[in-house]
């Protein structure tokens, strides 16, 4: 019997089949009789409910539904043996591991023809890491901008970015579970950062999210005018910050707010004609106020 020729017995019925080719789907319980030796297998891997063989010599097989129960069977693999002329693989019925692992036997048995303790020390094989590392907690952005803290699995790398999804620094989590990142340079202005933890099997978890402290006041509004007839006073400035207009007394006369896109135009009531000295304000939604801009009524 070659390496790609197979004897597959239904465990019920008995029938016999014999499969000529490198993939066999089983749609009962069944034992399959390789025709060939332990030693020419060289990796055994469960994936899903099939039972995938690599032999020494390059050629895979593939046992579809090979760890599927049928009424509470399940599948069993045979194997030739020099002394008792067949081996039974009894380890694999209950499942090679679990996720794709692959479990290297050795091809020894014991005085019943199954293979036993002689075989590789499947137990000590690492089970592949597959779970992401939960949300970082705790997340704060010092007050100076300068540094984010927080919490998540111990010895993950943290890795922060920007909105943009720019990564912007890197650390790892301490062996108490905490963390503290370095920001350089510090972010004061609002920003808004994704924090991602990844574990040493490369999973990154989901990012937690945080928002930097905006201690930093708009820029000092521009290309400031008051219209001729004096009714409107209109600039350029931070966008969705308040507008304050103030007369040379300081005393507020106008308020209102730049659009989206950066421009404002603020109506005057009553109008102002006569040469007055006008200073207007951006303030935003934290209360930093930016210094103030100048800029003279029409004289008329």
């Amino acid at each position: 019997m070659s390496s790609s020729t197979f004897l597959v017995v239904n465990k019920k019925s008995s029938n016999e089949v014999t499969v000529n080719s490198s993939k066999i789907v089983l749609n009962d319980a069944s034992i399959v009789h390789t025709g060939m030796y332990r030693a020419d297998v060289a990796e055994f891997i469960q994936e899903g409910n099939n039972l995938v063989l690599k032999l020494k010599n390059g050629q895979v097989i593939v046992i579809e539904n090979f760890f599927l129960l049928h009424d509470d069977l399940h599948s069993d693999l045979l194997f030739e043996d020099d002394e008792d002329g067949i081996a039974w693989l009894p380890l694999l019925a209950g499942g090679v591991a679990a996720g794709g692992l692959v479990a290297a036997l050795s091809s020894s048995s014991d005085s019943d023809g199954k293979f036993s303790g002689n075989e590789s020390k499947p137990g000590e094989v690492t089970a592949p890491d597959t779970t992401a590392p939960d949300v970082p907690t705790d997340l704060v952005v010092s007050e100076d901008g300068t540094n984010v803290s927080g919490k998540g699995e111990q010895n993950a790398d943290v890795i922060i970015k920007d909105a943009d999804g720019k990564v912007i620094a890197e650390g790892e989590v301490d062996a108490d579970g905490n963390f503290d990142i370095k920001l350089d340079p510090p972010l004061t202005n609002g920003e808004e950062l994704d924090v991602v933890l990844k574990d040493d099997s490369g999973n990154e978890s989901k990012p937690g999210e945080v928002t930097a402290p905006d201690t930093t006041a708009p820029d000092v509004p521009t290309d400031l005018v008051v219209s001729e007839d004096g009714t409107n006073v209109s600039g350029k400035g931070e966008p969705n910050a308040d507008v304050i207009i103030k007369d040379a007394d300081g005393k507020v006369i106008a308020e209102g707010e730049v659009d989206a896109d950066g421009n404002f135009d603020i109506k005057l009531d009553p109008p102002l004609t006569n040469g007055e000295e006008l200073e207007v304000v951006l303030k935003d939604d934290s209360g930093n106020e930016s210094e103030p801009g100048e800029v003279t009524a029409p004289d008329t």
